[in-house]
C-alpha cells in the first residue's frame, strides 16, 4: 500500500494536468475548454495547476490527472497510474 501511495505522490508531483488535458481538449488562456465527457458546446471543463484537478460544470466529472486519464481512456486506476508512469518517464521502483 505504501508503494502504491508513493507512486501516486510521484506521478502527482511530476506531470502536469493542464498539459495532460490539452492533449485531448482545446483549453483557452484561462484553463477552461469543452468537456469530453459529454455533448459539450460551451466550454465547461475548468483545469487547476493549482489544486491539479479538473471539474466539469456541466456534467459533474472532477478529479486528478489519474482520474482524468482513467475516464478519457475508459481504464483502470492502476492502468491509468501507469500509463502516466511512462508519460512522465517514471521508472516503477
Amino acid at each position: 500500500m505504501r508503494n502504491l501511495k508513493s507512486r501516486i505522490s510521484r506521478v502527482k508531483d511530476s506531470i502536469s494536468i493542464v498539459n495532460i488535458v490539452q492533449m485531448h481538449v482545446k483549453l483557452n488562456s484561462r484553463q477552461k475548454g469543452k468537456c469530453p465527457f459529454h455533448s459539450d458546446r460551451d466550454p465547461s471543463l475548468s483545469v487547476s495547476a493549482d489544486y491539479r484537478a479538473f471539474r466539469c460544470w456541466s456534467c459533474g466529472a472532477h478529479g486528478d490527472v489519474i482520474e482524468f486519464i482513467k475516464r478519457i481512456h475508459n481504464i483502470s486506476f492502476i492502468q491509468a497510474l501507469e500509463f502516466l508512469e511512462k508519460e512522465a518517464h517514471l521508472a516503477r521502483r
